[in-house]
């Protein structure tokens, strides 16, 4: 796996273009990772889609299901370039116009802590902004005796509806599931903005599986809501980085539709919409 090179070439600019952004030739066989529906009778829509809110995080398991830890490097990189990126701009706006003690209360951070709560999903288990250091807004530094707090770790997990990219041939386990070797960002691999958002297949979207009925027959799929304005109801995408121990990670052929080079990013919510301003290119 090491010696396999994923470079590419980066434009200067990464404004938008017309044609909106393409799945690059030459990367390997591209992927979209399923929705409930589309996979079998084994999940359907999952019971916890019924909950009060109508909905649950539309998570697609790995075969490692390994938690990362999140050192102090990735987590200033996730919230100042990643999280500040995606988010309304007068939100960051406010950040930064808020004193630093008082910085904890705006929204940008209490909608970036709900995100990595324990109880949400990427996070789950007790690993999560709610029990674990969170070094951007330095909570949870220390444990109740003063020693160094377990940084907060993201489980290997994928997202309803996003694209992921294959980079070794697949194999079968003896056990009848074929597993497809997917790219994933290293815990150190802290690329900038501008090169991130043109990289769909690691840089995916947050999505919720619904309950409710399309007219196309399958159950609706949400964005997460962490980053809507409201009550205007203007969406900005909620980022979802496909992370691993070692740059790989691997996911159940059967979850996965296969997509070609060439075509444009598709969009990971059913019905369709366009991504929000940060990822406007890819439409």
């Amino acid at each position: 796996m090491s010696n396999i090179d994923l470079r590419f070439t980066v434009h200067s600019s990464p404004a938008p273009v017309t044609s909106g952004f393409v799945l690059p030739p030459g990367m390997g066989q591209f992927w979209r990772l399923k929705w409930d529906d589309e996979i079998g009778p084994a999940y359907v829509v999952r019971p916890s889609a019924y909950n009060v809110n109508g909905g649950t995080p539309a998570s697609r398991t790995s075969k490692e299901g390994a938690f990362v830890p999140l050192d102090a490097d990735h987590q200033n990189w996730l919230f100042f370039d990643v999280w500040m990126s995606c988010a309304p701009p007068e939100w960051v706006e406010e950040y930064w116009n808020t004193p630093p003690d008082k910085r904890n209360d705006t929204m940008l951070v209490k909608k970036f802590l709900s995100w990595a709560h324990s109880k949400v999903a990427w996070f789950n288990h007790e690993h999560g902004s709610d029990v674990r250091a969170v070094y951007p807004c330095n909570l949870h530094l220390k444990k109740l005796d003063g020693t160094p707090n377990t940084p907060m770790a993201k489980q290997m997990l994928g997202s309803a509806g996003s694209v992921v990219l294959q980079i070794a041939p697949e194999y079968e386990d003896g056990k009848g599931i074929v597993w497809v070797p997917c790219k994933a960002l290293r815990p150190n691999e802290l690329i900038p903005w501008k090169q991130l958002r043109l990289m769909p297949w690691v840089l995916n979207v947050c999505t919720v599986q619904r309950i409710e009925m399309e007219a196309n027959g399958h159950h609706r799929v949400n964005d997460f809501d962490q980053l809507t304005v409201k009550p205007s109801g203007l969406v900005y995408n909620v980022p979802l980085i496909t992370l691993s121990l070692n740059g790989v990670i691997t996911f159940n052929r059967n979850m996965l539709s296969p997509l070609t080079a060439n075509s444009k990013v598709p969009s990971p919510c059913n019905l369709p919409r366009k991504f929000g301003p940060a990822l406007a290119h890819w439409n």
